[in-house]
C-alpha cells in the first residue's frame, strides 16, 4: 500500500504560496480543522493530493502518499521564487504516532489518529479498511493523475470561490458548461460482473480491495449511467464515495446585449 510521508512547511509566505499553488481556498482557519487539497496541472488533472493541517504550537504540515513526494519538491523547487518558505525533511513515523496534536486530514473521515507507513500487501492494515470501507478514496491509489478532480469527484479538495491556481480555468468553465462527464463511486460485490459492467456500459474500475473475503473499491461510471439499475442488474453496491458532493449548478448563459 505505500507509506504515507508527513512534512512540516514553514515561513511567512507559505499559505499566499499553497493559496496560489492548489485548489483549496487555505486559511489559518481551515488548516486549524485540516483540510485536503490538491495540485492541479493546467489541463485540470490531479498531480497529487494533500492533506494540510496545523498543530496546537501553529506548525503546518502536509500529508501526502510517498508515490508524489518526488512531484511535490519538484513543485516547490519549479515554483518558488522569492518567497520565505521552507520545506523541512519528512518527519518519522515515531514522531507521527506519538505526537498528541497530530489528527490526520486525510484520514479524519473515520475518526482515526495520525497512523501513517500503512505497509502491506492487499491484506489491508486496519487504517486501509477502515478507509475502504469508509468510501474514503486516496490519491494515488485510489484515482491517478489521469483524472481531473471534477472526474474524481473530490469536491472537499477544491473551492470554487478562490482566485487563479493551475487547472482553475478548467474547473471553472465545467462548472459553467455542466457536469464533468464522469463520476468515482465506491463498490462491494462481485468484481467479475463489475468488470462486465464497465466493459457493456463504459468505465475503468480503479482500485479493487479484498476485506473478509468481499471485493471493495471504487470505479469511475459515466455520470449519465443509471446507477441504481445497474446494480439491480448486476447484483452489486455502487455509491458515490465519502468526499462526494453535489457539484455546483450549472451556471446561466448570460445573453450579450
Amino acid at each position: 500500500m505505500g507509506n504515507w510521508i508527513v512534512i512540516h512547511l514553514s515561513g511567512n509566505d507559505l499559505i499566499p504560496y499553497l493559496n496560489r499553488r492548489t485548489s483549496q481556498l487555505i486559511s489559518p482557519h481551515t488548516l486549524s480543522k485540516g483540510c485536503i487539497t490538491h495540485f492541479l496541472s493546467p489541463e485540470g488533472k490531479i498531480l497529487f493530493t494533500a492533506g494540510l493541517f496545523k498543530s496546537s504550537d501553529d506548525l503546518i504540515y502536509a500529508e501526502i502518499h510517498e508515490d508524489c513526494y518526488d512531484l511535490f519538491l519538484q513543485d516547490f523547487e519549479t515554483h518558488l521564487f522569492s518567497e520565505d518558505i521552507t520545506l523541512h525533511p519528512p518527519i518519522s513515523c515515531q514522531w507521527a504516532q506519538t505526537n498528541p496534536d497530530a489528527q490526520s486530514a486525510l484520514f479524519k473521515p473515520i475518526g482515526v489518529g495520525f497512523k501513517f507507513n500503512v505497509t502491506g500487501p492487499l491484506a489491508l492494515a486496519p487504517i486501509q479498511q477502515d478507509r475502504v470501507l469508509g468510501k474514503i478514496p486516496i490519491f494515488p491509489l485510489d484515482y491517478t493523475k489521469r483524472f481531473s478532480a471534477l472526474d474524481s469527484d473530490v469536491i472537499q479538495g477544491i473551492s470554487f470561490d478562490k482566485g487563479c491556481y493551475p487547472g482553475q480555468e478548467v474547473v471553472s468553465k465545467t462548472i459553467h458548461i455542466g457536469r464533468a462527464p464522469h463520476q468515482l463511486y465506491w463498490f462491494k460485490g462481485d468484481l467479475k460482473k463489475l468488470y462486465e459492467l464497465t466493459e457493456t456500459h463504459g468505465g475503468e474500475v480503479t482500485a479493487s480491495y479484498v476485506i473478509e473475503e468481499e471485493n471493495y473499491g471504487f470505479v469511475k461510471l459515466k455520470r449519465k449511467l443509471d446507477v441504481s439499475k445497474a446494480c439491480r442488474h448486476y447484483g452489486i453496491t455502487i455509491t458515490p464515495h465519502a468526499f462526494s458532493e453535489p457539484l455546483p449548478e450549472k451556471q446561466p448563459t448570460k445573453e450579450i446585449p
